[in-house]
């Protein structure tokens, strides 16, 4: 397929990708925010949270500009079937596996802490480490069968 594309388009679809990413930087910058008024609570679990959703709330935005990009300058894309929309609908789907996967990674390392701190003996990291990776495995293999 000839790519017959003027300046326009290609500036376009420029233009496109550079907003996703200032808008992926100013959501990140937003996250900051939010997370300096969540570490006033008594809690760490949120600032945990805010922090892991970080890098995944800027991949999923800059890789929603690679794809208004993309069908700018090739709005009808296919390849053996496939839509431009189902390889980034995987790729959506994946993005928002990670971002639960590290959400649970969060949630179980400051339980874990919570807990030690609170029996004041050491616990066994071990189930915590096995229960985290098991539940972060579940959420990738479901993600993988959407």
């Amino acid at each position: 397929m000839a790519l017959n594309l003027y300046i326009p388009q290609w500036a376009a679809a420029i233009g496109i990708l550079a907003l996703f990413i200032i808008i992926s930087f100013i959501a990140a910058f937003a996250l900051k925010r939010i997370g300096h008024l969540a570490s006033r609570t008594k809690t760490t679990l949120d600032d945990r949270i805010l922090n892991t959703l970080k890098n995944p709330v800027r991949l999923l935005l800059v890789s929603v500009g690679v794809f208004l990009a993309i069908n700018k300058l090739i709005p009808n894309l296919v390849y053996k079937g496939y839509t431009l929309v189902h390889a980034f609908i995987i790729i959506w789907i994946l993005i928002i596996a990670y971002a639960f996967a590290n959400v649970i990674k969060a949630v179980f390392e400051w339980y874990a802490e919570r807990a030690a701190r609170k029996a004041h003996a050491r616990i066994d990291k071990t189930i915590f480490r096995f229960l985290r990776r098991a539940v972060i495995a579940v959420i990738y293999a479901v993600a993988l069968l959407i």
